[in-house]
């Protein structure tokens, strides 16, 4: 079998990726994608039917889905705890050797997770010239650095099961070299990049395609001095090892029917808007003469205009409203409690596992992805621990999200007398003002430790308010 030939697995969900692609590369894409996303008409003339593509127009329903569950565990920066080498925090300012740093390499990488169901990162170093030891790595500027790979330019692996779990001895990463080509131009060379595991060394070896189309190793392998292939994978919705689909399938193909549908629509909606002429008493051979102000009609004819009746356009528009709200709904089903994802060691010893929504779960995975990269680093400097990072799972509701007429009713509840203090606390823990995790006493005695305008005071409903204030939650804050 050639070494660019992919896994029957990889294959296999070669439909669902080159989707996903089309609906994250936006109208451009879908156009590209021709009848396999637009199908033409039965008898559809041709050039009839490259107008209606070329006027046809995305709602980027799954994309922005994407972007705003990435945003919402972006919201907070990644966290470098003090494990963390001050060397590798350094590193992480320009993850990539691309200029990028943590934060923003990392959005794309769980964007990519998110949009497909798994993305892989791969921690690579140079090689360097005549390098013998770490102090001729430093003199040459030789580090570590992440390279973001697309889901379908890994095409094969082979891996063994270890105490530890599952281990990679074998991985083909489908890529493209950049070669000159004349005087001032490049070429791109389709390459494999074969890793493999022997024993407990990794080495690395370049294929590419002969003149005849024959594989021909184009480098010798090498030893990378690591005793693992040093690939990370991040689950959004894991089938299998190395093995995924995107979570929000559904939605990707309702979004597509969404294409579908509004291509319609803009279709029925320009007839309608043409009105047609009709001609009664003609045949083939009167002569017709349309002059502006006029038509000559022969005797006995008869012209009108026929105008649709707009029931279908009402129909359509209708159905496309109702599919918007349906892909609203399956995008904010991440942000339900998800008990039952699958969960990493690390999740598993938390308590309150259960009471995460699915995006909160893929947030932890992806912390334990970037903590293995942070591992990778250092295992490839000769480091003994890359440290961990902290990634924002917390996606209550903000202070936006909280009604202030809700907040306002409960002091005034309080006010008067109709809550205690501690229901109060409990109210504003369920709203998320208070982390619900705080103990109810120990907040109410650090209310009474504060300043007065802090305190649960002892009101006096039919006191005046000699400052003209009316405002009860200005009062209690």
């Amino acid at each position: 079998m050639s070494v660019f030939k992919p896994l029957p697995i990889v294959e296999e969900s070669e439909e669902i990726d080159q989707m996903i692609d089309a609906l994250m590369g936006g109208t451009k894409k879908m156009r590209d994608a021709g009848e396999t996303y637009l199908p033409k008409w039965p008898s559809e003339d041709e050039e009839d039917y490259k107008f209606r593509l070329s006027i046809a127009t995305l709602f980027p329903a799954y994309r922005e889905t994407i972007a705003n569950s990435t945003g919402r565990v972006f919201f907070e920066p990644i966290e470098l705890q003090e494990t963390v080498p001050e060397q590798i925090k350094k590193w992480c300012e320009n993850i990539d050797s691309q200029g990028n740093r943590l934060d923003v390499w990392g959005q794309k990488y769980f964007n990519s997770g998110l949009a497909r169901g798994l993305s892989f990162a791969l921690v690579d170093k140079p090689r360097g010239d005549n390098v013998k030891t770490k102090a001729d790595e430093k003199k040459q500027g030789i580090r570590p650095y992440t390279i973001l790979l697309h889901k379908r330019q890994v095409i094969g692996w082979k891996s063994k099961q270890s105490e530890d779990g599952m281990v990679l001895i074998e991985l083909r990463i489908k890529e493209k070299a950049e070669e000159s080509d004349g005087q001032y131009g490049v070429k791109h060379v389709d390459q494999v990049r074969l890793f493999k595991l022997v024993g407990t060394d990794c080495t690395v070896e370049l294929w590419r395609k002969g003149a005849d189309g024959e594989d021909v190793l184009h480098q010798q392998p090498y030893s990378t001095g690591m005793n693992k292939i040093p690939l990370v994978v991040f689950y959004t919705h894991q089938l299998g090892y190395m093995h995924g689909i995107p979570p929000l399938l559904d939605l990707a193909y309702m979004n597509v029917e969404h294409w579908q549908s509004k291509s319609d629509q803009q279709s029925i909606t320009h007839i309608a808007r043409v009105p047609i002429l009709g001609l009664i008493g003609f045949d083939d051979s009167t002569p017709i003469t349309v002059g502006k102000q006029a038509l000559k009609i022969p005797n006995g004819g008869d012209a009108k205009y026929i105008e649709h009746s707009g029931q279908a356009i009402e129909a359509g528009r209708n159905s496309l409203a109702d599919l918007e709200e349906q892909m609203k709904k399956a995008g904010a089903k991440l942000l339900d409690k998800d008990n039952s994802a699958a969960k990493t060691a690390t999740q598993s010893d938390n308590e309150k596992m259960e009471d995460l929504c699915a995006l909160a779960t893929m947030a932890l995975s992806f912390e334990d992805a970037i903590n293995n990269i942070l591992q990778l680093m250092a295992e490839w400097m000769g480091l003994p621990n890359g440290g961990s990072c902290s990634v924002n799972s917390n996606f209550e509701p903000d202070e936006e999200e909280i009604n202030p007429q809700l907040v306002t009713s409960i002091v005034q509840a309080w006010q008067g007398n109709a809550l205690r203090k501690k229901d109060v606390i409990r109210t504003w823990q369920k709203i998320g003002l208070i982390d619900d995790s705080e103990d109810i006493d120990e907040v109410l005695a650090e209310l009474e430790e504060e300043t007065p305008g802090l305190t649960f005071p002892t009101v006096n409903n039919n006191a005046q308010d000699n400052t003209g204030s009316s405002d009860p939650a200005a009062e209690s804050a």
